[in-house]
C-alpha cells in the first residue's frame, strides 16, 4: 500500500490519510489494511463483470478491513454495490451487530471524479466519523487505473 498524502477538509474536524493500493485481481484484496485509523472510506475500482472474484470472501474482507463508506467504480459496479449491501444484511440476519455502512456506485462518473468523491465528499455515518481517518483507493487489474487514481488523488492531498 502506498501513502498518497493527507486530505484536508472543511467538512471534517480532522484530515484523512489517503492510501493507494493496486491489486492484480479481486481475490488479492487483503484480510487487513495497514492504515492509521480503525475505519476508512474505501474506493474499489475494478471490472466486476470480467473479474468477479469470490464475492462473499471479498465482501467479508472489505467489512473486516474497517470500511464504513464504500464506493464502487468500473464495469458492473452496481452489482458490487448490491453484493456488499446483501452481505451486510446477511451478517445482521445471522446475529452480527447492525452496521450502518454507506455504499455507493459510480457507473456514470469518471474514475477521477469518483476519486474526488471518495477523498473529499464521502462522509460515513455519525457513529463512525471520529474513527474514519483514512481513505483507501484500490485499483484492480488495470495499470492505467492505478496511475489515474494517483493523479486524481494528488489534486486533493497535501
Amino acid at each position: 500500500m502506498k501513502t498518497l498524502g493527507i486530505a484536508p477538509s472543511l467538512l471534517r474536524h480532522t484530515p484523512r490519510h489517503v492510501y493507494g493500493l493496486a491489486l492484480p485481481d479481486l481475490d488479492a484484496f487483503p484480510d487487513r489494511l495497514a492504515i492509521d485509523s480503525p475505519c476508512c472510506v474505501l474506493l474499489l475500482a475494478a471490472d466486476f463483470v470480467a473479474r468477479p472474484g469470490h464475492r462473499d470472501r471479498l465482501c467479508r474482507r472489505i467489512v473486516d478491513a474497517g470500511c464504513v463508506y464504500f464506493c464502487a467504480w468500473g464495469p458492473g459496479c452496481e452489482q458490487m454495490h448490491d453484493w456488499l449491501d446483501g452481505y451486510i444484511v446477511e451478517r445482521e440476519i445471522e446475529g452480527h451487530p447492525e452496521m450502518n455502512i454507506c455504499t455507493t456506485w459510480h457507473s456514470a462518473d469518471s474514475l477521477a471524479d469518483t476519486v474526488e468523491y471518495a477523498v473529499v465528499f464521502a462522509e460515513p455515518a455519525d457513529e463512525y466519523a471520529a474513527g474514519c481517518g483514512s481513505v483507501v483507493l484500490v485499483s484492480v487489474g488495470e495499470a492505467d487505473w492505478s496511475a489515474q487514481v494517483e493523479r486524481a488523488a494528488a489534486r486533493h492531498v497535501l
